[in-house]
């Protein structure tokens, strides 16, 4: 009997909240199952985030460099900037459904 289901995140869903200073690595984590296998994207305030591209307020090419793992279960921005604060979002979807989970991201410019 082949079962299906709609994409659900491993590490649950809840609204995760990181302060990271200004020039250090970030990396943000989402592990999603389902059936068929879910396809993954990452979002910034709403906006694509493309493989080794830079995007920051909506602009290609200005920026930290933001690294995809092959699997998307995580993004890995390196360098960051003041401008990486922001809501950052993990989309995992397949034909039965869509399962999203947020990280709000605030760049501090020193360790206080």
């Amino acid at each position: 009997m082949l079962l299906l289901g709609k994409p659900r995140f491993i590490d649950g869903n809840e609204r995760v909240f990181r302060e990271i200073v200004q020039g250090e690595d970030l990396v943000l984590n989402c592990t999603a199952d389902g059936d068929p296998p879910p396809k993954i994207e990452w979002t910034k305030d709403g906006q694509i985030v493309r493989q080794g591209g830079a995007l920051v307020q909506g602009q290609l090419g200005i920026g930290p460099e933001y690294v995809i793992s092959p699997d998307g279960f995580s993004l890995h921005v390196y360098g960051v900037v003041h401008a990486v604060s922001g809501v950052f979002t993990c989309l995992a979807s397949n034909p039965l459904g869509l399962d999203t989970k947020e990280f709000r991201v605030n760049v501090k410019s020193e360790i206080e």
